[in-house]
């Protein structure tokens, strides 16, 4: 809470602001409903950047220092070199900065095994899991701005290189273009515009998810959406996948594996986000770095298709028997907006009732502690890079 002197106290926040931000568009919003619809009891129904109804209400600072001291403890830290670096070196390095910790008396699962992997519940028989955003009235088409998606997790034991390489495939066989039969099916039905957030696959949490779905949906279609999904998908599986389209996906997902392209982000870090869901999950009993090498399952892949096996059939009557199903529903509601905004008020109301004065005097404090000049000590902390850091031969780059 902030505010001048004499003035009602607000809400000020860097991190409360920005997902204010995020919790008010619709896609940012469908998005994090999907992964909160599927795992209703695992650490995937929060949202890392915090919930903005409730950051002001229970994150206190104690709680927040707290939370930092368990998980922001190094003894929780996966540790990644990339190059060729000396592995002895690198690891009396790290072993000096780790020196003068504890390491924690209790290993902090991500979840238990046995309630992670349990078989996959049966959602199917719930109702759509349904939310609302908000939106202005005033502008057009108010009853044709809500998006559906038909979400599944796909495995409940440990995702295998192989299944990411055929979960690839048959994301770009199935949605990868407007003409892929998947997605042409659901344009065509005239029920939506375009895709939903997230259609596809997602294979970096320890479950996969397969989610897919259409925006810009009338209010009166939103329950269609559900049954045009699981009968588009049965009647490709039935009509059987073109060879053709079959190959073209492979191909691209192929060429992305071997291009591996960044983009802007190094390649030491893209590599380090790869493996990193393997060794947050499998680390302990698995070579993490199975998933860097893809020339074997894509091998397998190829064999497989060559032999006449239907990989892509037996993966649509995989998801299709699939209980572990929700729908969401994001729709717009009117005045939401102004109701957020008024219980804001009540909220700031309730904290001048209670601490007004103390709560002055600690944001008065603070606004006095930010404006004042770093000591010369405080400054001689900082790192500076000295002229003895600098290498004096330049690097070799090899173009031939």
């Amino acid at each position: 809470p902030g505010g001048a002197e004499g003035e009602s106290p607000t809400l000020q926040g860097v991190v409360y602001n920005e997902m204010k931000g995020v919790y008010s568009s619709a896609d940012m919003l469908h998005y994090r409903m999907i992964s909160r619809a599927l795992n209703p009891d695992n650490c995937y129904r929060f949202d890392s950047g915090g919930d903005p109804q409730y950051i002001p209400r229970e994150l206190s600072q104690e709680r927040l220092v707290s939370f930092y001291k368990t998980h922001y403890h190094p003894g929780r830290a996966v540790f990644w070199f990339y190059g060729d670096g000396d592995i002895d070196e690198q690891a009396a390095w790290l072993a000096g900065k780790l020196a003068g910790y504890e390491r924690p008396v209790e290993a902090l699962e991500f979840d238990s095994k046995e309630k992670y992997m349990q078989p996959l519940r049966d959602l199917t028989g719930q109702p759509p899991h349904r939310v609302t955003f908000d939106y202005d009235p005033k502008m057009p088409d108010f009853d044709s701005k809500s998006q559906v998606s038909v979400s599944w997790l796909l495995n409940d034991g440990r995702l295998t290189a192989d299944d990411r390489i055929r979960y690839a495939v048959f994301d770009s066989l199935m949605l990868g273009r407007t003409s892929s039969p998947l997605a042409r099916k659901l344009l065509d039905s005239g029920l939506g515009k375009s895709l939903a957030i997230g259609s596809g696959t997602q294979d970096d949490l320890r479950q996969a998810i397969f989610s897919v779905g259409l925006k810009d949906v009338k209010a009166d279609d939103e329950e269609k959406i559900g049954e045009l999904v699981t009968r588009s998908l049965q009647e490709i599986r039935d009509a059987g996948v073109d060879a053709l389209d079959v190959q073209a996906a492979v191909n691209s997902v192929e060429f992305k594996l071997r291009e591996f392209n960044t983009g802007r982000l190094p390649r030491g870090v893209a590599w380090f986000l790869t493996v990193a869901p393997e060794s947050l999950y499998n680390g302990s009993n698995h070579d993490v770095s199975e998933v860097m090498r893809f020339e074997a399952p894509l091998r397998r892949l190829k064999d497989d298709l060559a032999a006449g096996k239907p990989v892509f059939e037996d993966i649509i009557d995989g998801v299709l028997k699939n209980k572990h199903r929700v729908t969401v529903v994001t729709s717009p509601e009117e005045g939401k907006g102004e109701r957020l905004r008024q219980r804001e008020k009540e909220l700031m109301e309730e904290v001048r009732q209670e601490g007004g004065e103390e709560l002055a005097d600690q944001t008065k404090r603070m606004m006095a502690w930010q404006s004042s000049e770093d000591t010369p000590e405080d400054i001689g902390r900082i790192p500076m890079l000295r002229k003895a850091d600098m290498p004096r031969e330049e690097n070799e780059i090899h173009s031939d």
